[in-house]
C-alpha cells in the first residue's frame, strides 16, 4: 500500500475546503495518481488537487 500524501484535513487548511464528498472524491484522485505514478510527493499532490480544483473536474457529478 502506498504512502498516503495528504490527508483530508491538508485539504481542508490549504484550499479551505468544507468537510463532505468533495474531500473523499478528492482523495481517490490523488490516490488513483499516485498509483499511476503521476505524484510522488506531497507537493505534486497538493498541485494536482490544485490544477483539479480549477478546472472543476473533483466536483463533477
Amino acid at each position: 500500500m502506498p504512502v498516503r500524501l495528504v490527508t483530508g484535513d491538508d485539504l481542508i487548511q490549504e484550499f479551505k475546503l468544507s468537510q463532505g464528498r468533495i474531500i473523499g472524491r478528492l482523495l481517490a484522485m490523488v490516490s488513483e495518481a499516485q498509483a499511476a505514478g503521476e505524484v510522488s510527493t506531497r507537493e505534486e499532490a497538493l498541485e494536482y488537487i490544485r490544477n483539479e480544483l480549477d478546472k472543476g473536474a473533483c466536483c463533477a457529478a
